[in-house]
């Protein structure tokens, strides 16, 4: 009898022409035998999530609306899979319907989604908060992820993906990183804050790409602010982009602040943008920006037998398990930002961290650099004394290169003038340069030298 009535609720709940459809959850006085309208209420997100058809491209929008209160994971998906909405016209939605932040979720593990956003929702977990791996078309918008700085190994984790936007919301609480993207085609991360991660608050590697980073706050964090690129077993990656660790990068407007390492850097990017972006008491423990070589291992598990094929098909890597290559970076600008520390509070040794040649390129082609076409233009650093080491020029940045020291040191303001900072609202922070900042243009992407069979993502940098 249940069986029927399921059937007949699916019916009505998705009826043959299309149409939008909502479904009620309340977690305090609603049934799972419910309709799920407003006045009769589903008890469960469980209940809700199977009512979606499976395996199935929806064809109008399905958006559950969640009552406020505590849901229990005991009633709540411990897998959310293979449902086909979509964000142009069916999209697949759990919304807070009493107000921001007063439906509170566990956390959330997708596989094969797509279509779908969080609205206005609390996750809250002491593992990790939100995973989806082979998803598509997932957005995340003024919601709160809250782990655990202790326990909780990365917020938001995110593999093999495509179309991924987190936007408007607090991302807090990781032992390793607020947000982790590996082979993350298609990013968005807008008006956000990311904090109190030991590791990095942010990377986008794997060979993540088209990666637009804009109008967010980091604070807060360990190793660094936000990094292009890192490390990554070549298994997990997916084609076209089997080169560098992340391509076409766009980072601007963005505040760091309280970092305990750099504010932001590259580790095997390509066509890589940092404007506009304010540092303040960032680089403790060494420097402010980094260039270095990313890396690239194929892992112990079943999914290594990926990593000889992918290198015979020209993925730059490794079918041994070992310590792995490093991964060059290529055309990364940095224009009009502000890096600003206390007098009393410099980075620890130098403002810049760069890598010339790399060690073991492995199959990468030559010239395998870290600085190759690294351009800083028209930025502002007040960091220690005025003799507070560049860190660049040894077997990095030589004199013909971009970046060689002499290069740098005129095209910057390094060290001339002390950078006020001002609270903005919101986490965000304001720099007041005296003599106002200086004027210059990013050169745009350059896309005449990627590797075979990886596609030019834009003409100009996306803002």
């Amino acid at each position: 009898m249940r069986k029927m009535l399921l059937v007949a609720l699916m019916v009505l709940a998705f009826p043959a022409t299309a149409s939008a459809r909502e479904m009620w959850v309340d977690p305090g006085r609603g049934s799972d035998r419910a309709p799920g309208t407003r006045a009769q209420p589903l008890r469960s997100v469980d209940e809700a999530w199977s009512r979606i058809p499976a395996r199935r491209a929806l064809s109008a929008p399905v958006t559950l609306q969640l009552r406020a209160g505590t849901y229990p994971a005991s009633a709540f998906p411990q897998y959310f899979e293979s449902r086909w909405g979509s964000r142009a016209s069916a999209q697949i939605t759990l919304r807070s319907a009493d107000g921001r932040g007063r439906a509170v979720l566990p956390s959330m593990n997708l596989y094969d989604v797509r279509g779908l956003t969080l609205d206005g929702v609390t996750l809250h977990s002491t593992g990790d908060v939100f995973h989806c791996e082979r998803c598509d078309g997932v957005s995340i918008l003024r919601s709160r992820l809250l782990g655990s700085r202790a326990s909780t190994h990365e917020n938001i984790k995110v593999n093999q993906s495509r179309n991924i936007r987190v936007t408007d919301s607090l991302i807090s609480g990781a032992e390793q990183n607020a947000l982790d993207f590996v082979a993350v085609r298609g990013v968005r991360l807008r008006r956000n804050i990311f904090e109190r991660a030991e590791d990095w608050c942010v990377y986008t590697k794997g060979g993540s790409s088209n990666v637009v980073v804009t109008d967010n706050v980091f604070r807060h964090c360990g190793t660094g602010g936000y990094l292009a690129g890192q490390g990554s077993g070549l298994q997990y990656m997916v084609a076209p982009f089997l080169h560098y660790e992340a391509v076409g990068v766009t980072v601007a407007r963005n505040t760091f602040r309280d970092i305990t390492g750099a504010a932001f850097g590259v580790n095997g990017a390509y066509n890589a943008m940092f404007a506009d972006n304010v540092a303040y008491r960032t680089g403790r423990r060494s420097h402010l920006f980094e260039a270095q070589a990313g890396g690239r291992t194929c892992d112990p598990g079943d999914e290594a037998v990926r990593c000889q094929p992918l290198v015979d098909a020209g993925a730059w890597g490794t079918a041994e398990q070992g310590d792995g290559i490093e991964i060059p970076n290529r055309h990364v600008y940095l224009v009009r930002n502000v890096f600003a520390n206390p007098p009393a509070e410099p980075s620890y040794w130098q403002h810049l961290e760069v890598t010339g040649a790399l060690g073991n390129p492995g199959n990468v082609p030559a010239p395998a650099r870290g600085d190759n076409d690294l351009r800083l233009n028209a930025n502002v650093i007040d960091n220690g004394p005025r003799d507070h080491p560049l860190g660049i020029g040894d077997d990095d940045c030589p004199s013909s290169s971009a970046c060689a020291p002499s290069r740098v040191r005129a095209a910057n303001r390094i060290n001339t003038g002390r950078v006020a900072v001002r609270e903005a609202g919101g986490g965000r922070l304001r720099a007041i340069v005296p003599g106002g900042m200086p004027r210059a243009t990013a050169p745009a992407p350059r896309w005449t030298d990627r590797p075979a069979g990886e596609p030019a993502l834009w003409a100009s940098w996306p803002r």
